[in-house]
Parts: C-alpha cells; structure tokens; sequence
C-alpha cells in the first residue's frame, strides 16, 4: 500500500492498494503491514468487517470513543461509493471541517481514517461492498455517531436508505467530542 495524498483532515490519507490484473481476473492486498509502517501508518488489525449497500444509501457518520477508539483503513471492494470524514479532534485546526474521496473497486484505492475522525459512506452504485478494517474490536458502548446531515457537506445523491440509528446520532453542534 502507498500513499497518494494527505486529506484535507490531517492525518487522513488516501492509499494505493496493490492490485494485478490478468485474464483471470485481480489479485489485490487489502493490507499490508511494512508497506503501512514505512509511513507511520500501520495498526494491528484487531476486526474486519464488511457491508452491502445499494446506491444511493448513506451509512454513517460513526466512530469509537475512547478507551475504544481506533484507527480505520477503508476500501471499496465492489462497486463504487463516496466516503466521508469528519474531524472530531477538539485540538484539531479542521474540527468541524468535513472532506470526501471516491472509493472505486476498480481503481482499488482506500482511505487510513485516524482515532478522532467520523466516518459514513454513500453508495454511488447498488451492490457497493466495502470493507472495514478496525485497530480495535467493536465495543457496543464505545460506538457513536454524528448526525449525517449536521454538518457542512452535500451528499451527491438523494439518500434512498438511512438506518432508523443514523437518522438519531446528536447534531455536530450537540456533540461534546472527547477527542
């Protein structure tokens, strides 16, 4: 995995997956530990885990709280979808700040989403599967989220599916981050 670029939100970067492609198909490393250290990246994957979404359904904006918070890597396995980030780090010069990348099975890129930062999804087209990996396990306490519309940022398409739990995540301007 190789860095492309830093995000708007520091310590948020968009990566190369290694991919090769053939006339059988693609081979492609969804992680990898000494490409990531190289860059100060790399975490111990602790939990993988994967979702399904038709186009058009957000999913989001969600994240751990400490003790439990952790470090994400993010891909788009199957199809294609927008993700999204939102600063949450109290000491953070882009608190507040909200910034997106497309995530594209075929380009085979992916986003390392540090502890402090939200992060929600839209699918840009049906069956978008997207694969989660977490430097912590999930801790159902710990789990929380943002209100998906409570900040400064235009979804691309007209939300088809929000689950009844993101639609009552507290408002950005509700939330007391412990970041």
């Amino acid at each position: 995995m190789k860095p492309i670029r830093e995000l708007e939100i520091s310590g948020c970067w968009e990566l190369q997956q290694f991919r090769y492609a053939d006339e059988r198909g693609v081979f492609a490393k969804a992680y990898h530990t000494s490409d990531l250290q190289k860059h100060e990246l790399g975490f111990e994957v602790r939990e993988v885990f994967w979702s399904m979404s038709g186009k058009g359904n957000i999913r989001g904006m969600h994240f751990q709280i400490p003790p439990h918070h952790h470090h994400k890597l993010v891909s788009c396995q199957q199809g294609k979808i927008l993700d999204v980030l939102l600063d949450l780090r109290n000491n953070s010069t882009s608190y507040g700040v909200a910034t997106s990348l497309e995530l594209d099975a075929r380009q085979g890129n992916a986003v390392y989403i540090p502890p402090g930062v939200a992060h929600g999804f839209q699918s840009l087209e049906s069956e978008s599967l997207v694969l989660y990996l977490t430097s912590r396990e999930h801790y159902p306490e710990s789990d929380k989220g943002v209100l998906w519309n409570s900040f400064n940022f235009s979804w691309p398409l007209t939300p088809t599916q929000i689950s009844g739990r993101d639609q009552n995540h507290p408002a950005l301007l509700e939330f007391s981050s412990p970041f």
